[in-house]
């Protein structure tokens, strides 16, 4: 019986161990090089877009001016908020 209790407790101390051993920052970590690169490029990340494939550009005009087919059911949080 104390075999097993010893068998156990040292399972359980080196669980103990390991999972302290991956705690903080590190295995979060990874290589940051391409992006990098694009932050540094000339005229900086706007001069070269990355886009998903499927992402549309929408052009935001006051919402008085966006002609919505409803106009919103509540008054916005910010005077002059744009629509699309």
């Amino acid at each position: 019986m104390r075999a097993l209790l010893a068998a156990a407790a040292a399972l359980c101390l080196t669980g103990v161990a390991a999972s302290a051993a991956e705690q903080g920052c590190e295995r979060l970590a990874w290589d940051l090089g391409e992006e990098r690169v694009l932050l540094s490029a000339a005229g900086g990340p706007a001069a070269t877009p990355v886009a998903p494939p499927g992402a549309a550009r929408l052009a935001l005009k006051p919402q008085a001016d966006a002609g919505l087919p409803k106009p919103p059911e509540r008054a916005g949080r910010m005077p002059g908020g744009l629509a699309g």
